[in-house]
């Protein structure tokens, strides 16, 4: 038996919604993926410093396989939190790229540093939120390789998380 609400049957309305927000799920990833793929484009022919032993993490050595699109679906999928975390998240990259120039997004660091800034993110905005372990398999790199990263991308940031709203 069908529970009815005034827009028709709660099974339709879940249905719509979970289609809907599917939907904007995609939309999100594409144009976060653009923003990301455009910041790395710009910052191709730039020359920046090697970089810092305490920022060498983030480097692969050569081009992830992995689309930052595919990179970025996976995150929204699998990190299930709220908008804003991709926004601060965006913020947080931004202020690492002042803070140390060679953190500039480009193809060899984009995916490790959007990852470290949505668990940093996820963290700060969120009530609840994962353990490392979960962000790690998500991003396909080890606990311990997460704990660092996490642990280098706050010293970069000095520890500052909070993201006034003037700057969101």
């Amino acid at each position: 038996k069908a529970i009815w609400t005034p827009w028709g049957s709660l099974e339709s309305v879940l249905r719509f919604s979970d289609e809907s927000d599917a939907v904007f799920k995609q939309a999100m990833a594409r144009n976060i993926s653009l923003i990301l793929s455009s910041s790395c484009e710009s910052n191709k022919s730039a020359r920046y410093p090697h970089p810092p032993q305490s920022t060498v993490m983030f480097f692969a050595k050569k081009t992830p396989d992995v689309s930052i699109l595919y990179y970025v679906e996976r995150i929204i999928q699998y990190f299930e939190c709220s908008k804003s975390v991709f926004y601060v998240a965006l913020v947080y990259l931004e202020r690492a790229g002042r803070a140390e120039p060679s953190l500039r997004l480009n193809l060899l660091n984009v995916h490790r540093l959007f990852l470290t800034a949505m668990v940093l993110s996820a963290k700060f905005c969120e009530d609840e939120c994962y353990t490392n372990q979960h962000y790690a398999m998500v991003g396909g790199v080890g606990l311990n390789e997460m704990n660092t990263l996490e642990l280098a991308l706050l010293q970069v940031m000095q520890f500052k998380l909070h993201v006034p709203h003037q700057e969101y």
